[in-house]
């Protein structure tokens, strides 16, 4: 009788905290896939410090989604905080009881722990946003926590995710520890050899360091990837511009046709291929893949890890089912579908040699390739950017962009506005032939 109390106490605790996803993050996902990131901050920003959405199992994703929209409007401050107790939340450590409690939840109603993949690209994110605001140091740090939440189901499937190698790589630059730095793009060229910057920042460290037959060898590999009008100064002291472009939706989970307790994961639903750069009406070409979500979500620990965790829940809840009655009409083990709604499905990035003292229209067409038929542009894709500066290359910082529908369509007069900097460019070009002379 004792051990039937203790148990009826613990489905009573249960269903006292059950509950349902906040209709603000449904509300808040959908604007933030128009667009609508100021919209999705206000819905968010105040919610989430409510005793009600602290309470809720969805809790980490409204921070999360609250943390995207913040990063996209380029509050950095704001988005390192959201990041960082989204992260604090899905790694927080429950005791004993309350793990016991956890297992004999529907899926849906226990508190949001995160995957690998997410963990680990809301590490990245807290480093963008540092590395954004020249702290070096604290986003070399969230780039190697980043690198230490990736954790893959097979040998090789673990730490491969090329941006943060490549902006670990930016950061021990910037720290001035070349060593570390040739390491870390040593494993860029590793995970993705057809990323061509990871070869051009070998070839600076090593003609840094002195190692000029290997710089060659990494140089030729650059110059066989990058069309001849984006190439880069081999002497790094080029000025150029730094676009990263994340693509289209995040992968989503269904629930396994025959183990219903567990869930697979399917690729986003997006057309977008890639995307090609133009900078005041000059075509760059197109920017160059570094990473997959749906690849590093498929391949993160996958059945076996979740199976093993189902098992205890499901063992656990058999066992109050034989002691309890009609206990099987809450312990239920379905899948857990829920995730990062707001994450993007890839991430491409493009750096482009530009001439100093001009600013520059940056242009974004999106674009797909079907089965390899060719570019085919898509309608209302396009972005535009006004006033992007040129960088020395070794102080290079992204313009970071999203590919999302009608974006672009803002009261905004392009035609204007480009008139304007082209004006301002040629006066500079005046002022440059008049030092000269």
């Amino acid at each position: 009788m004792k051990t039937k109390y203790i148990y009826l106490l613990l489905v009573l605790a249960i269903i006292s905290l059950f509950g349902c996803a906040s209709s603000s993050l449904v509300q808040a996902t959908s604007s933030f896939q128009k667009g609508h990131f100021i919209e999705t901050e206000t819905i968010l920003k105040h919610f989430v410090e409510t005793k009600k959405a602290k309470n809720d199992p969805a809790y980490p994703l409204m921070l999360l989604t609250l943390a995207d929209s913040q990063f996209r409007l380029g509050d950095y401050q704001a988005a390192l905080k959201s990041y960082d107790a989204a992260i604090k939340s899905m790694t927080l450590r429950i005791s004993t009881v309350r793990t016991g409690i956890e297992l004999l939840k529907n899926e849906q109603n226990r508190l949001y722990r995160g995957t690998p993949h997410e963990l680990a690209f809301a590490h990245y994110y807290k480093g963008i946003c540092y590395f954004q605001i020249n702290d070096f140091e604290k986003a070399r740090i969230e780039f190697t926590q980043a690198r230490l939440a990736d954790k893959g189901e097979k040998i090789g499937q673990e730490n491969d995710i090329t941006i943060i190698h490549f902006m670990e790589g930016l950061c021990y630059i910037r720290l001035n520890d070349f060593d570390e730095a040739k390491i870390a793009f040593q494993k860029v060229i590793e995970l993705k050899p057809e990323f061509p910057y990871g070869w051009l920042e070998l070839t600076y460290i090593s003609d840094k360091l002195g190692f000029q037959e290997k710089a060659d060898i990494y140089w030729n590999k650059y110059l066989a990837i990058v069309p001849k009008e984006q190439q880069l100064s081999r002497v790094g002291d080029s000025s150029c511009v730094f676009i990263i472009a994340d693509l289209g939706k995040g992968p989503y989970k269904t629930p396994n046709l025959i183990f219903s307790a567990y869930a697979n994961y399917r690729k986003g639903k997006y057309i977008e291929d890639g995307v090609e750069i133009n900078l005041s009406k000059n075509k760059f070409g197109k920017s160059y893949n570094s990473d997959d979500m749906y690849f590093q979500a498929k391949s993160e620990g996958g059945f076996t890890g979740e199976l093993g965790r189902k098992v205890v829940s499901v063992i656990a809840k058999s066992a109050i089912s034989s002691l309890i009655p009609f206990s099987h009409l809450f312990l239920t083990s379905s899948a857990d579908i829920r995730g990062w709604y707001t994450l993007s499905g890839e991430i491409h990035v493009a750096i482009l040699p530009v001439k100093d003292d001009f600013n520059y229209v940056l242009n974004l067409d999106f674009y797909n390739d079907i089965k390899n038929r060719g570019k085919q542009y898509l309608d209302h894709f396009e972005q535009n950017w006004y006033y992007i500066s040129p960088q020395q290359h070794s102080k290079i910082k992204p313009v970071y962009v999203k590919s999302l529908y009608d974006l672009h369509n803002m009261n905004v007069d392009h035609i204007s506005i480009s008139e304007t900097i082209e004006k301002q460019n040629a006066k500079n070009i005046r002022q440059i032939k008049k030092e000269k002379k």
